[in-house]
């Protein structure tokens, strides 16, 4: 009786534990991911307004920041990799790599001079990118957050279940005991 209860209960101990780690390691590079992404769009929006020195600034911090959002998203990926998300980590990926694409034509116009051709880069494929990066993640938290509570509804059921086979079988053990006890007398 003890042995079921105590293997039910690390189990549902472990479930646990597994939700918290995902959600709270998860939700940290998604927020990293997203402040990154919003990082490097104000980079872009404000660089045709910026002096030489903060437009270098700007175009220099860029490496950095993309390294740190590739590396948010595979850490993000190993942690989820059987959580059923690759069409919305691909989803993201593709609105990422546009938004590298467009950010870096964007930001080459305006250091050739075409500021007007920026100003419609930046309005059209920059912020479309960005808008949809920020949905994917979005999008990620919504997918975490359902299967936490899938989980949580089994591990409540199985909870009941335990609960249940444990009364019974206390049941059994104590009407054999009584039983075993009206013999003896």
């Amino acid at each position: 009786l003890g042995l079921i209860g105590f293997a039910q209960t690390t189990r549902m101990s472990s479930t646990l534990d597994d939700i918290h780690y995902k959600s709270t390691a998860g939700g940290a590079l998604l927020n990293d991911a997203s402040a990154v992404a919003w990082e490097l769009h104000l980079g872009v929006a404000n660089y045709a307004e910026a002096s030489a020195d903060q437009r270098r600034k700007i175009a220099d911090s860029r490496a950095a920041l993309y390294a740190r959002l590739d590396e948010s998203l595979k850490k993000y990926v190993a942690l989820t990799a059987d959580s059923g998300n690759d069409d919305i980590i691909r989803e993201f990926t593709a609105a990422y790599e546009n938004f590298k694409t467009a950010s870096t034509q964007c930001l080459e116009q305006v250091d050739a001079g075409k500021v007007q051709e920026a100003a419609a880069t930046s309005t059209d494929a920059v912020n479309s990118a960005s808008e949809a990066m920020q949905r994917s993640i979005r999008a990620l938290r919504d997918h975490r957050q359902k299967l936490n509570e899938e989980i949580e509804k089994g591990t409540l059921a199985d909870t009941t279940r335990m609960h249940t086979t444990l009364a019974i079988l206390g049941i059994v053990g104590f009407a054999a005991t009584q039983i075993r006890s009206s013999r003896r007398s």
